[in-house]
């Protein structure tokens, strides 16, 4: 089963590296938790407290938006439903469809890159780790136009109803 996964890895990267080389000037950058996720969100009646801050760095701010709705909503039944709501619910009213399109797309490559090296590492120990990284990469690719109607679709929803509270 080893080496059927280090081919499904590598046809999954080869067939879709290209299609997801961006122009990262329209990406805004900021400084990022890069590991955020509701596992990282402390809770208390007065405040959040946001933890592991080790992997803080200057980056694309929808790299950190999008890994984090994926942490969150990959493994829910509704998938599309909570991955899209998590992404619609942390853009500001200054950002754009392209933000987040552009922002989906930046993920994709990120992970595709990601497999890049974990393809040369694959062996027993982390096989269960690639496996799911890969089925969600091939996931989110199947899925992405869907996923970005969605987004668009809650985030008009959610700026009409701000606007209408007015």
């Amino acid at each position: 089963e080893l080496p059927c996964m280090i081919r499904k890895v590598l046809i999954l990267k080869l067939t879709n590296l290209k299609k997801y080389i961006l122009d990262l000037n329209k990406l805004q950058k900021s400084y990022i938790h890069g590991d955020y996720y509701i596992d990282n969100i402390l809770n208390n009646e007065k405040k959040k407290i946001i933890i592991d801050l080790d992997e803080i760095s200057y980056f694309y701010s929808f790299y950190d938006v999008v890994r984090g709705a994926m942490k969150f909503g990959y493994n829910q039944d509704n998938r599309l439903d909570s991955i899209g709501d998590f992404i619609a619910e942390y853009m500001g009213e200054s950002q754009t469809t392209d933000d987040y399109i552009e922002g989906i797309k930046l993920y994709i490559y990120m992970q595709l890159n990601d497999l890049y090296g974990l393809d040369k590492n694959i062996h027993i120990d982390n096989y269960d780790f690639i496996k799911e990284k890969y089925e969600q990469t091939k996931w989110l690719i199947k899925n992405k136009k869907k996923l970005i109607r969605k987004v668009g679709e809650k985030y008009e929803s959610k700026v009409s109803s701000s606007s209408n509270s007015i």
